[in-house]
């Protein structure tokens, strides 16, 4: 399954087949980071493509949006002031985890994780994803 994992200059891919424990970001503590207090800097986003899914915490959590970028340090900041997004921070604070995955694999994954997470917010490009074979993975906080 490592040949999910995107790394600056890896191009290998191979045959997806059996669910993918893909590796969601976690920040120092083992936590999923707080949407609102990422640092784009502090982790190293900039220019790295990737898959990320946000949520909200609470008394009734929610999937919120899942989405496939080029740079993930420029679409979370986005995100932090997208106010569709935003409204749903004072029901229960926003969670936001990544991963570093190939682009050709991308789209499979955003198809596969939207099809069975059903998110609040709609991404634009859904239609462009559901083309794509979706390749399956565990969710944020699921263990293989």
């Amino acid at each position: 399954m490592s040949s999910l994992f995107g790394q600056k200059n890896d191009t290998a891919s191979d045959e997806i087949g059996a669910t993918a424990d893909i590796q969601w970001a976690r920040n120092q503590s083992g936590r999923f980071h707080n949407l609102m207090f990422v640092d784009a800097v502090t982790e190293s986003l900039k220019g790295l493509s990737g898959v990320y899914v946000i949520w909200k915490g609470g008394t009734k959590p929610q999937w919120l949006y899942v989405g496939a970028t080029k740079d993930l340090a420029e679409t979370l900041e986005a995100k932090i002031d997208d106010p569709e997004i935003e409204s749903h921070h004072s029901q229960g604070g926003l969670s936001v985890t990544w991963a570093l995955i190939k682009p050709e694999f991308q789209g499979g994954i955003v198809h596969y994780l939207t099809d069975i997470m059903k998110p609040r917010i709609e991404n634009p490009d859904a239609e462009l994803y559901a083309s794509e074979k979706p390749i399956a993975v565990y969710k944020p906080g699921w263990k293989a």
